[in-house]
This record gives structure tokens, sequence and C-alpha cells, in this order.
């Protein structure tokens, strides 16, 4: 069939021998002219299927407007080769029965030991990349074709599942790549304590909402004042339906950012460049609330405001884990020496220990920042010169963003990702240093800094049970191997207790690696919380 420009879509075949058992056929060879085979194992996507459906339409109307013109009016009759043989040979049927049987067997015993997947990849969808595509790239791009790698391990996210998408565009003619990061929501199930009090969908209408409105407003207030945007990764598209929520992010990589290795604990040059920034973000809050018609970002945003503080169940399943981490780390610390004090005060604590830890959200106006709320070693990203040194951070994640103090980043930062002696040899500077960069932003736009260096060391100091609460949690966290990491799908009201004793266990074997790092960063940090009175001697 050949019509005005269609072309035939069929490999062209130039000889054969078909003498018995030595058939050959030689071939066009379709690689020449681009064409390549797309990874079976991912499946087809609307792309590809619709080139594929298109053709196999032209294929079936040119064989019914073939058929018409042959004298016999019947294509199986003109080649009777058509016909499948094997169909009426019994001894064919009887292979291709058993094998039929063997295969749906097979499949009947996968299906029995099969579990429901979390696997949310499927909501990267071809709508979500188009619009991606458009905000990054501009109208005059087109989509080729995407596709989803992942390039995380587990133990490097927790409240949602991050992969990238390599996408093919087509602009002024020529083909290109460009690269991006999705957000995606995990499936928990609809009795799930995450899911029944929207804490999951409200953590991505926070996202999205921080970085499509608030960064915007974050990096006016600086670009007024002449500074430069504050170091976050684009945001480009999302999808905010519930159960389905994605996001997609500039990928960094392409620029040179990388995670530092959360194991080995955050060194000094890390460490500056992401206080620095941290100041940028806490200074450029308050000259954005100070210009917001009404002066308050929790009305302007109320996104913001942490719901779940105040959902009962949510507070329940929170208080539980909080009481499991606190005992396993009691169980740690029984089998070192003379730390018997702290394995008391732990006990003591573990009961109060959530509402000790939501009253340290209560915003002391003096001290009110919008802080970023999830600032340890996976959530920076660094480049680096020739030489290897870190040059520039990144600040990614931005789903717990709240009002709160500047000491609670400070805090959650430096006993999160550090190593004992690096944190105690260098906090007076680190403080310092932060505190240099949130004043020196505020100096530049001639605006009133709220606290001296001396108030911040003494709000600094009233926050630190914060730091431990968060320590213990996040600890285990940051030095863990793959096979170590929690999967948040496993946490529900009816099994905390079980998951805080397995937890217990994970927790108690990582203390007597021969590795050695749980153990001394508790020591160190409880070692602090002693100095500071937190933790009676």
């Amino acid at each position: 069939m050949r019509s005005g420009d269609e072309v035939d879509r069929f490999a062209w075949a130039y000889a054969t021998n078909l003498a018995k058992n030595k058939e050959v056929i030689m071939m066009e060879d379709l690689r020449a002219g681009g064409f390549q085979m797309n990874d079976r194992r991912r499946g087809v996507d609307t792309t590809h299927s619709t080139l594929v459906l298109q053709e196999m339409a032209r294929l079936h109307a040119a064989s019914v407007i073939m058929e018409a013109s042959l004298p016999t009016k019947d294509t199986a009759k003109t080649w009777l080769v058509l016909v499948d043989k094997w169909i009426i040979d019994e001894i064919n049927k009887t292979v291709f029965s058993t094998m039929k049987s063997g295969q749906m067997e097979a499949a009947a015993l996968m299906l029995e030991k099969a579990v429901p997947t979390t696997d949310n990849r499927c909501l990267v969808t071809e709508a979500l990349v188009k619009a991606t595509l458009k905000a990054d790239k501009g109208d005059s791009a087109s989509l080729v074709s995407y596709r989803v790698e992942d390039f995380t391990k587990k133990g490097d996210n927790y409240l949602s599942i991050v992969t990238g998408v390599a996408v093919r565009y087509r602009e002024d003619g020529q083909e290109k790549e460009a690269r991006y990061v999705a957000k995606i929501t995990h499936s928990f199930p609809e009795d799930h304590s995450f899911d029944r009090g929207d804490v999951m969908h409200d953590v991505f209408v926070k996202e999205s909402t921080c970085y499509t409105e608030i960064a915007s407003k974050l990096n006016e207030a600086l670009r007024q004042q002449g500074i430069t945007d504050l170091r976050f990764p684009k945001g480009f598209a999302s999808c905010l339906e519930k159960r389905k929520e994605a996001l997609l992010l500039e990928d960094l990589r392409p620029r040179g950012f990388k995670m530092y290795d959360r194991r080995r604990g955050m060194d000094v040059p890390h460490a500056t460049l992401v206080l620095q920034e941290m100041g940028r973000l806490h200074a450029a809050s308050v000259l954005m609330e100070a210009a917001l018609p009404n002066k308050d970002m929790q009305k302007t945003w109320p996104i913001i405001v942490d719901k779940w503080r105040t959902d009962e169940n949510i507070q329940l399943l929170f208080k539980k884990m909080m009481e499991g981490r606190m005992e396993a780390g009691a169980v740690v610390m029984e089998k070192v020496p003379n730390y018997a004090n702290v394995v008391k005060w732990i006990r003591d604590t573990k009961e109060n220990a959530l509402d000790m830890f939501l009253d340290m959200f209560r915003v002391d106006y003096k001290f009110a920042v919008l802080t970023h709320g999830d600032c340890w070693n996976n959530n920076v990203l660094f480049r680096y010169n020739d030489d290897g040194k870190p040059v520039e951070v990144m600040l990614v994640d931005l789903q717990i963003m709240r009002k709160a103090s500047p000491a609670l980043d400070l805090n959650y930062f430096l006993y999160s990702s550090f190593n004992g002696p690096v944190r105690k040899d260098n906090l007076q500077e680190f403080l310092k240093t932060y505190y240099d960069s949130f004043s020196g932003v505020l100096a530049a736009a001639d605006f009133p800094v709220p606290f001296t260096l001396q108030e911040l060391h003494q709000e600094f100091r009233r926050r630190m049970i914060f730091g431990c609460l968060s320590g213990l949690f996040l600890i285990p966290i940051v030095i863990s191997e793959p096979e170590d990491a929690a999967n948040m799908m496993d946490i529900t009201d009816i099994n905390v207790e079980k998951f805080s004793e397995e937890r217990k266990d994970v927790m108690l074997k990582m203390s007597e690696r021969s590795d050695g790092l749980l153990r001394p960063r508790f020591l160190d940090m409880f070692d602090e919380m002693m100095e500071a009175g937190i933790i009676p001697m």
C-alpha cells in the first residue's frame, strides 16, 4: 500500500535459503537508519505505543484492501503458509498445552507469594513530564520520550520515593536530553495514620508551595538588596491529587552537585557552607515576612503550620515511635560503663518526650524565622572544585519547612550530621558563621537584627533538648547501611510496638559493629548534654 507520502515500515528481505534445516533470511539492518529497540523491561510509554498502534492499524487496513484485490478474495488460500499448521497437529497441541499450563501454574505461584506494591513510579505521568518540560524549556520544546531511572538507594529517602526522570525532547529541529528529579508519594493503606490524617498529602502540598511560591518571595526579598538567590533546586511541576502526589524538580547532578558521605560526619568546610546558607534562608524569611501585607507568613501560607501537631492519632503514633527509639537508645547505653545516669534520664524522659519535642516549636517572635526543618546530611548537596574542595551548597527537601526558632535548624543539623569532636571543637565558630551570614543579609537591607550573637548562644542552649531528641532519632539513620534502613510503610497504629522492638534490635546490632560509628556519636552527644545540665550528672 502506497499513497502520497506513505512509506513502507517493514525491513526489506534481500535473499533467502529455504532448504530444510538450513533456513536463512538476509534482511535490511535498520540500525543504520537510527532504529533501536525500546527497553522491554521498562514497558512501553504512551509516545512509543502511539506509533506502534498507528502502524498496526495501517497493516490491518492494508491487508483488507489487499485481500479484496486478490483473485481468490482469500489471503489464506493464496498463501497457505499463513495457516498455522501446528493448530491441527496433535503432538504440537499437546506440547503447547503443557507449556501453557506450566506457565500459568508458575504465574499462580507468583501471585500467591506477591505482596501489594508500593512502587508509585507510574505517577510520573506524561502530562506531568510535559508540564515540567514546558516550565523548564518553554513552549518550543516538544516531548519525544521519557523514562524513570532510579539513582538513590534504601536509606537515602524516607517520606517519599525519590527517583530520576530522563527526558528526550525536540527543540529547533534537534533532539535533546534533559534530566529531572521526581518525588513521589508512597501508597499508604487507607487505614494508615499517615493517610488518614492527610499527613503525606500535606507534606507534598507544603513542598510544592515552598518551591513554587515561597521560594520566589524569599528570592525577591534578597534581589531587592542585590543579593543572590537562595540555593534551592528549581521546582517545575506537581500533581497534588490525593494519593497521586508527585513533584518534578531540577536535577542538580548535571551541575556537579552530590551528597556528602553521611556516615563520615560533616567536616568544617562543608558545615561552613551549610551554615552560611542557613543564615541566608532565615534572614530572607525575616525580610519576606516584613514585606507581606499581613506581616505573618503562617497566615499567608497556612500549609507551613504542622497540622499533625494537633492530630491525636498522629501524635499517638509519633509518641510510640519516639518512646521506642529512646528505649533502644537506653539499651545501647546500658552496655557502656559509667552511663547509668544517661540510661535513667532516657527512661524517665521517654514518656513525656513528645511533649518536650513539640514544646520546642513554640514561636518566640524574637527568634522567629522560616526554618528548613529537615537540615541533615542527606538534604544538602555540594559542588566541588578541581581540588576536591566544596565550593557551593544546595538545600533540598523543603517538605518540613515551618516558622520556628533558628536554633531548631542549628541543633537538628549539628546533632544529626557530625561526629562529636568536630561539633564540640568548632561550636563557637559554627554559631558565629551562621550569625555573620544571617546578620549580614539583614544589615544589607538596613533591617534591625532581632538578636545578638550572645543571645543566639543562649537560644541554642535552650533548644539543645531538641537536638538531643532529634539525634536519638536521626543518628542511627545517618550511619545506617541499606540493610538497616526502616520502611515507613511498615509503621502502623497496630504494629508500632512490634516495629519499635525490631528497630531496637537493629540499633543494638549497629552499636556492636566493628565500624564503631553509633556508640561514639551517642556518647559525645550525651556528654555534651550532661555538660549543659540537660542530663543530670
